[in-house]
């Protein structure tokens, strides 16, 4: 049993290290992207520290408090900006948003490429999904700021890029990826 809760310590201790190893080069980087000063990244650190620890609790009461916590997300992320903002100069501000399109885009092919690993799609259709992801991604971008238009016209295209998927995998493939779906809904429960 001791030995047990040892290696659980150990691995907590790990895990907290491994993240904040990740902040700290996320910071880095950021700072030589934006040739930010020792000031303009240590203003830019403290901003952010806020900001994680407000979205962590939201994130700890979400399951309890559904309603309100998309719009303080929303408000909490926009402070962040705009303060951030605040730092940078002009320049240093195109090159921010610059950065944050770019990491955003390598997020999204990082989760693609591991859906497509883990559906086992060869090389056509890996890009027709390509495909099919960007053009939804385009679309959602474009909808309107009306939130009950958007949510209908978000369903809609949701229905229509699902039935684009299913008409790119076969079966078994679409099965699988229903079955993922449904694995990261019940890790990421609706808002």
């Amino acid at each position: 049993m001791k030995i047990y809760i040892l290696f659980l310590a150990i691995l907590t201790i790990g895990f907290s290290a491994s993240g904040q190893r990740q902040k700290n080069k996320d910071n880095q980087k950021l700072k030589e992207e934006l040739n930010l000063t020792e000031a303009q990244a240590d203003s830019i650190k403290k901003i952010r520290k806020p900001h994680t620890t407000g979205k962590k609790a939201l994130n700890r009461r979400q399951r309890m408090e559904q309603a309100g916590n998309r719009a303080q997300r929303k408000a909490l992320h926009e402070q962040r900006k705009e303060a951030i903002e605040d730092v940078l100069t002009d320049e240093q501000e195109d090159q921010w948003k610059d950065y944050r399109e770019r990491k955003h885009a390598e997020t999204r092919k990082a989760k693609l490429d591991e859906l497509k690993g883990q559906l086992n799609v060869s090389p056509a259709q890996a890009a027709q999904l390509d495909s099919a992801n960007n053009k939804f991604m385009e679309s959602a971008k474009q909808l309107s700021a009306d939130e009950e238009a958007t949510k209908t016209k978000m369903k809609d295209l949701r229905k229509e890029f699902r039935s684009e998927i299913q008409a790119i995998l076969t079966p078994e493939q679409f099965e699988r990826w229903q079955e993922l779906r449904k694995m990261k809904r019940a890790k990421h429960p609706k808002k």
